[in-house]
């Protein structure tokens, strides 16, 4: 995929970077000196409006960021990693095959504040060094004491970092007063090396997660230093971590946000030693979860994880590493009488709980044998850049999410923010010339009515134009039954207002898979054995064509097709 891709606006083209995450955007890093201007276009999928922290790279160093309205925006400037700058170089030659340059780059953070189902123009000129409105430069702090801790703040969390141990020990929610004792780490399984089809029984690999022991080995020793960096600011503060030569991560706190952001780089994993590689970060904390935990059904709702247990079966536990990995496209999380831990992803990972209080998530996996599973090619991915001499594993960048909230905010959170995760703001880039720049554009946008935003539990899942103008869109209700006292309820969508723009002229609702009239789907009856419970599912109303309010109860997901006037 390339790195960027024209977007045509009337005389204007914008670009899309695909490379962000190895820091690497062209129309961002031009010299604005001369009186260019760098437009960043941001557009917000969700049915509500959202303050998000953009993040882009840029080379210069004095900066000023304004809104469509010409109002400066608070920003912030931030150095690269030596992490982050490694990987740029590596992976933009290996996708792009082109040097990145080793410019002078730091990020750029600034505030975004986002219509539902819209978009927002932002105007970033060269400024003055040291005015007013120039983007604050973030102080760099280098600690190599082995006593104490480093706290990072924000309006919604406190974080505090060990220096003796170089790991997160505490985080605060600040609106509910919960204070969680977590310890953060990363260790790896050894993975088995057996073949399926010969007597040292079954291999880990591509489809199989088996190691051959249930004991974690941790990186180092407990005395070795991990080395920190704190960067601070007014709008992030970050504290850079390196635990090996191939383990790093950033440990990230927004000035307006309630949980952490870790963001991990591993790789390329070592492998000399002959031995397979499947490398997990653990959390734990003090909370008492008696062998229970929570994981997501495809980003959806959360089921119940009960340790060496099955609801269906009795199970004859073989593997109790391995037998308590599940799937998690959204998040996992634990829960005692008060408190509730959670953590999201960014991406498919997989997760579990092997010990009261404590989670751990695989990241990355490198493996020396095949598992004998149908691939017939070992799980053992490189990254060439150059003559096949270069070629070296894989490294892998990801980003999860901590937070410790009491057990009636914590579902809030995760429902809010996972789908600010699933659907992320998208960002467009074009760079005026000074003779342009008087006259850049002002792009703002939202579909819905100006004063309507989606209800809370309610997430616009689909939005696609079909042939003659019509729209299909799939809502969905974000909460199960009990998840929380009042946005649990049956929730009442405007479409009209959803439409703010247009008049609708009817609306049919059809199956999931939009190929079918609901109308003309009978609904299958199920001959079920044994006892059940008799309780009717809470579902919404049934829809006639030329209502425009559409009910949705807990975890139901309708799909309508709309025709305007």
């Amino acid at each position: 995929m390339p790195s960027s891709e024209e977007v045509s606006n009337e005389s204007l083209k914008f670009e899309l970077c695909f490379l962000l995450n190895v820091s690497y955007c062209p129309p961002t890093e031009v010299d604005l000196s001369g009186g260019k201007t760098l437009v960043v276009v941001a557009y917000n999928p969700l049915g509500w409006p959202r303050d998000e922290m953009i993040r882009i790279p840029v080379t210069n160093s004095a900066l000023t960021v304004t809104d469509s309205d010409g109002q400066a925006i608070p920003s912030q400037l931030v150095p690269l990693s030596k992490i982050a700058k490694g990987l740029r170089e590596k992976y933009v030659m290996a996708h792009e095959g082109v040097h990145a340059g080793k410019g002078d780059l730091s990020y750029l953070v600034f505030q975004a504040s986002v219509p539902p189902v819209g978009y927002r123009t932002f105007h970033i000129r060269a400024s003055v060094p040291g005015s007013p409105q120039s983007a604050e430069h973030a102080s760099v702090e280098q600690n190599n004491e082995r006593a104490g801790h480093v706290k990072l703040k924000s309006s919604g969390a406190h974080i505090q970092i060990s220096l003796q141990t170089g790991r997160i020990e505490k985080m605060k929610d600040v609106k509910t007063g919960v204070i969680a004792d977590v310890e953060q780490s990363y260790c790896w399984y050894n993975a088995s090396v057996g073949n399926a089809f010969e007597s040292q029984g079954q291999a880990s690999g591509a489809y199989i997660f088996r190691p051959n022991s249930s004991e974690c080995f941790p990186l180092g020793t407990p005395d070795d230093t991990v080395q920190l960096t704190v960067i601070r600011g007014p709008l992030v503060e970050e504290v850079h971590q390196t635990f090996s030569p191939w383990i790093s991560q950033v440990v990230r706190l927004y000035s307006n946000a309630d949980h952490a952001e870790i963001e991990f780089t591993v790789g390329p994993i070592p492998v000399e030693d002959g031995l397979g590689k499947e490398v997990v970060t653990k959390v734990s904390t003090n909370l008492e979860s008696n062998g229970e935990f929570y994981t997501d059904s495809n980003g959806r709702d959360f089921l119940k994880r009960v340790r060496n247990y099955r609801s269906d079966w009795t199970l004859n536990v073989t593997e109790e590493v391995a037998g308590n990995y599940y799937p998690l496209n959204l998040g996992i999380y634990l829960a005692d009488n008060e408190t509730e831990f959670s953590v999201l992803v960014d991406r498919a990972l997989g997760g579990g709980s092997i010990r009261d209080g404590e989670l751990e998530i695989m990241l990355h996996r490198r493996m020396l044998r095949d598992d004998g599973r149908g691939v017939g090619d070992v799980l053992n991915e490189v990254v060439c850049t150059g003559d096949p001499e270069t070629c070296e594993g894989l490294t892998v960048q990801g980003t999860y999410y901590l937070h410790a909230s009491s057990k009636t905010e914590a579902p809030k959170w995760r429902r809010s923010y996972g789908q600010e995760l699933l659907f992320p703001v998208q960002l467009a880039f074009t760079v005026l010339e000074s003779s342009e720049a008087n006259v850049g554009p002002a792009l703002n946008f939202s579909l819905l009515a100006s004063d309507y935003s989606l209800p809370p539990n309610v997430a616009l899942l689909t939005l696609q134009e079909l042939e003659e103008g019509d729209v299909l869109f799939r809502l969905a209700h974000l909460y199960e039954i009990g998840e929380d006292d009042i946005l649990s309820a049956v929730a009442n969508v405007d479409t009209q207002a959803l439409f703010g723009k247009k008049r609708i002229d009817k609306i049919e609702e059809v199956t999931l898979t939009a190929n079918q009239k609901k109308s003309d789907v009978n609904p299958l009856q199920w001959n079920v054995e044994g006892n059940i419970s008799s309780t009717v599912p809470l579902r919404g109303h049934h829809h006639k064509k030329h209502e425009v309010l559409v009910e949705l109860g807990p975890m139901e997901i309708r799909t309508f097709i709309v025709s305007f006037e």
